[in-house]
């Protein structure tokens, strides 16, 4: 039989790690001073750290909403609104023409100005570009009107100042009426109303003081058209103070105003 080969000898192990001593580990040395300890916060201190955590807290909805409510006004000219229109509704029809618009045009005057001079309303300074527009704008609007329905309108203004003399027809149109008009419903409740409540209400306004005048029972064709007419320009009136300002949306005014309802009576 043949001799099986011979195995290889088997590695040395490696040598075992020695743990060391403990001669070899070097002494801990532990501070001989007491430790420092911070100060503590006095407690008004802690009391103003608190109050600006709490300052720095976000809103809830409730909160925001109720700081975001407009603060009240000494004189608030929707409700003087309602009231005259009471008034005008109930009570002031079987006075005189003359007499009921100058009670009124003097009361929407006297509320205008007493509004915005308490609720510090800003109104900005008159200047000929801004008197040069709304006169531009009257005339754009009033010409081709008066040219389509001149016998409508001088219909119109008779029955409005019937039984009044033109003197007080032309004061009451270029003067009393665009001015307590103008401060109260552009000047006063524009401001905090907006265009669109400014202008229904100063449109249900004119139809309610005018239209006892119109006999419109016997026009309704003729009422109907003056309603739209009425509306429409309110409408005008308050986009143009809103763009241009109030003495422009005055200007306006008092140029439809001589237009359609004075200058008719002469065409």
């Amino acid at each position: 039989m043949s001799e099986s080969p011979a195995k290889p000898p088997l590695p040395p192990l490696p040598p075992l790690i020695e743990s060391p001593s403990l001669d070899s580990v070097p002494d801990v040395v532990l501070p001989t001073e007491p430790l420092a300890v911070p100060p503590t916060v006095p407690l008004t201190v802690e009391y103003a750290m608190l109050d600006a955590a709490v300052d720095d807290i976000p809103l809830t909805t409730s909160d925001a909403d109720e700081d975001d409510e407009p603060p009240l006004r000494p004189i608030d000219p929707a409700l003087i609104y309602l009231i005259l229109l009471a008034v005008v509704i109930l009570g002031l029809n079987p006075l005189a023409p003359d007499v009921r618009y100058t009670l009124l045009w003097t009361v929407l005057i006297g509320v205008g100005l007493l509004s915005i001079l308490l609720d510090r309303l800003e109104v900005e300074i008159p200047n000929a570009i801004d008197m040069l527009l709304g006169l531009g704008f009257g005339l754009l609007i009033g010409v081709p009107l008066l040219l389509i329905a001149s016998p409508q309108l001088q219909r119109t203004s008779l029955f409005m100042f019937e039984g009044t003399s033109p003197a007080f027809a032309f004061q009451s149109l270029a003067l009393a009426m665009p001015a307590g008009e103008t401060l109260f419903f552009r000047g006063a409740l524009q401001p905090t109303r907006g265009l669109l409540f400014t202008a229904i209400a100063a449109s249900i306004w004119s139809l309610f003081v005018f239209f006892p005048q119109l006999h419109v029972t016997q026009f309704p064709l003729v009422a109907v058209v003056i309603g739209f007419a009425f509306v429409a320009v309110n409408f005008a009136y308050s986009y143009i103070k809103l763009r241009f300002g109030l003495f422009a949306s005055w200007m306006c005014q008092i140029a439809i105003n001589i237009l359609l309802l004075f200058v008719v009576r002469f065409v």
